[in-house]
């Protein structure tokens, strides 16, 4: 995956993440059973929120996990030596690190 599109997607999943937040379900809920009302799934979210809030709380941790993954890790190029970046050009630390 190019970088602009995994930074891309990182941050579309944390605005998501933080629509469906547990700590907002307060304010979020209400409001989107209010816009959906008349419609099957105005009445799925009066009849079961806690089903609802339940498979709101496992998107956000799910979201949140795959956008710290996504932007947190970057491509290595070919060729880098993993651990501590002094490690590749620094030999006292390559033997010590033995």
């Amino acid at each position: 995956m190019s970088e602009p599109l995994r930074t891309l997607t990182g941050w579309a999943l944390v605005a998501t993440a933080a629509l469906v937040c547990p700590c907002h379900a307060l304010l979020t809920l209400p409001l989107l059973a209010g816009l959906l009302a008349g419609t099957a799934a105005g009445t799925a979210l009066s009849v079961h929120p806690m089903l609802v809030l339940a498979g709101a709380t496992f998107y956000f941790a799910v979201a949140l996990l795959l956008a710290w993954r996504l932007l947190g890790r970057r491509p290595r190029a070919p060729g880098v030596a993993a651990g501590p970046a002094h490690a590749a050009c620094c030999p006292a630390a390559r033997e010590g690190a033995r």
